[in-house]
């Protein structure tokens, strides 16, 4: 029977070592309750960004305005476990797995941090001697938290909605690929540079990673079985935020987005002045030389081809009389 002191490296010889089908289902279950119930649970609770307001600025115009934003909450998760046990730390691995891949309220992107960040980053500018306008200061802020609204609605959109025991029953799955695939420390760590436990829960942990990435794949018609890293690339369509595969590096949006998205606008044309008669003429958009129009224009190269021609006989003439002798 499987415990908390049984070492991970035991559960799995003993696995690979079972003669009948019913004993290697008999540990791969044990193995399976285990890690679901372990005390390592996965927690989201909510994180605040906050700031104090200064006492010499509160009865001012933007004191009222920067105590109004002082807390901005986000949901967080817990990413990390205190115990070193093999139970909770691949039980660890799985809680994170599913808050970054599955859980819509948890945005942890970059962007969106920053846009959260903005009333603070404008109150300490405004310490530090910023002459900004309070009208001007909250414009800033709304607009902050309006676009990180509209982005985290759209980082919620590209993840996969998948309930947490339909989650289990797929990590189960892929805990019996490991169990199948995995192999011993002597074969495939020859120097022996860490422990058995250790190297069995780095291996869990990554192939997790590995299978969930694969399961996105699978899930949105994108995966392509024994594919070769060097051409199977995907990213998330900055538009709708499904998976497509990328032909190009600078490809930003799938195929159907690319279709209702125009690049490129058609040439129009626009109307300038005639410098010569002041006469409006239309031109291509893209012509940016044209300064006379077309009539105009035949009468300015007739005039300049008639002046080059004269320069040209000037100093023919020129050449063709002889040079004095001096004696």
């Amino acid at each position: 029977m499987i415990n908390d002191m049984t070492y991970l490296s035991e559960i799995v010889e003993d696995y690979k070592e079972s003669s009948t089908p019913e004993e290697k289902e008999f540990i791969f279950q044990n193995f399976c309750e285990q890690i679901w119930r372990c005390r390592n649970k996965r927690r989201v609770y909510p994180k605040t960004i906050h700031y104090r307001v200064d006492k010499k600025i509160k009865d001012t115009d933007v004191g009222p305005m920067f105590e109004t934003y002082a807390r901005i909450e986000y949901l967080s998760y817990k990413a990390f476990s205190s115990q070193k046990d093999w139970c909770s730390l691949i039980r660890q691995k799985v809680n994170n797995l599913y808050s970054i891949h599955f859980d819509k309220s948890i945005i942890h992107d970059k962007e969106y941090l920053n846009l959260l960040l903005t009333p603070r980053r404008l109150y300490y500018e405004y310490l530090h001697g910023s002459n900004d306008s309070a009208v001007h200061l909250m414009n800033q802020i709304q607009a902050s938290l309006a676009a990180a609204e509209t982005l985290k609605e759209t980082l919620s959109g590209r993840k996969l909605s998948l309930t947490w025991n339909d989650y289990k029953i797929v990590v189960e799955t892929y805990f019996r690929k490991c169990f199948e695939n995995c192999l011993a420390p002597s074969d495939s760590n020859p120097f022996g540079m860490m422990d058995e436990d250790n190297y069995y829960i780095k291996y869990f942990c990554k192939s997790l990673c590995g299978y969930v990435r694969n399961y996105k794949y699978e899930v949105s018609g994108l995966y392509v079985p024994n594919h070769n890293n060097t051409n199977y690339h995907t990213k998330s369509c900055t538009s709708c935020g499904k998976l497509y595969l990328v032909k190009s590096p600078n490809q930003r949006r799938c195929p159907a987005c690319r279709q209702q998205v125009r690049y490129y606008s058609p040439a129009c044309s626009k109307t300038k002045t005639c410098i010569d008669c002041n006469t409006t003429f239309e031109v291509s958009s893209k012509n940016n030389q044209s300064c006379r129009c077309p009539a105009c224009k035949k009468i300015y190269q007739k005039e300049r081809d008639r002046l080059r021609k004269q320069l040209y006989r000037s100093h023919a003439k020129c050449s063709s009389v002889p040079s004095a002798i001096s004696i």
